[in-house]
């Protein structure tokens, strides 16, 4: 029988990077406190990502608002810890009158963060807005208080997005969902 050889073009996986923020321009991905560089705003890190890729943000006040163009995983310091039951202290706190986070890719996780003082009504009016044409957010584990309205959670349906172990608190709305989505969960 003769042999028949096939041949396919296997594209090698890319790594997926891990970026790290930090009010003073110096942390590693594993110690805040490390010498390495790192970058002093969230949306400079979010610039220079790639889809796929991790940012790590250390606990500091952050005075800015953060546009999410691509699908990026953003960590404050308490990632994966409950916004219910956490102490409060050392948070990675995002304090932006005019809002803390326009979401506008699909897949995007925002986790660990403290969202407060989103009260300008020329802003996003919301801690953070996530955008109809895009969907599969995960919005888990933040404290979001003090703000206009809390989250503004809109999406295009195409799959799933979870809000979950959060804690609102002092908003004037907690959370306004889109009728695609599942209803707001804490």
């Amino acid at each position: 029988l003769p042999l028949m050889l096939v041949a396919s073009a296997v594209q090698p996986a890319v790594a997926q990077s891990t970026l790290v923020v930090d009010e003073d321009g110096k942390a590693s991905a594993l110690h805040c406190n490390d010498q390495d560089l790192a970058f002093t705003t969230i949306q400079a890190a979010v610039d220079a990502a790639a889809a796929g890729d991790t940012i790590k943000v250390c606990p500091g006040r952050f005075r800015e608002t953060v546009t999410v163009d691509k699908r990026v995983n953003l960590l404050g310091i308490h990632a994966g810890v409950d916004a219910r039951t956490r102490p409060g202290w050392g948070e990675t706190i995002m304090l932006a009158p005019g809002g803390a986070f326009d979401v506008q890719a699909d897949g995007v996780t925002i986790d660990g963060f403290l969202i407060q003082g989103a009260t300008d009504p020329g802003g996003l009016q919301s801690g953070a807005v996530f955008s109809p044409a895009h969907a599969g957010y995960r919005f888990v584990n933040n404290i979001v208080r003090n703000n206009r309205s809390g989250i503004d959670l809109n999406s295009d349906g195409a799959s799933r997005t979870v809000v979950q172990f959060n804690l609102f608190s002092n908003n004037a709305a907690g959370c306004t969902p889109d009728p695609l989505v599942s209803p707001c969960g804490n």
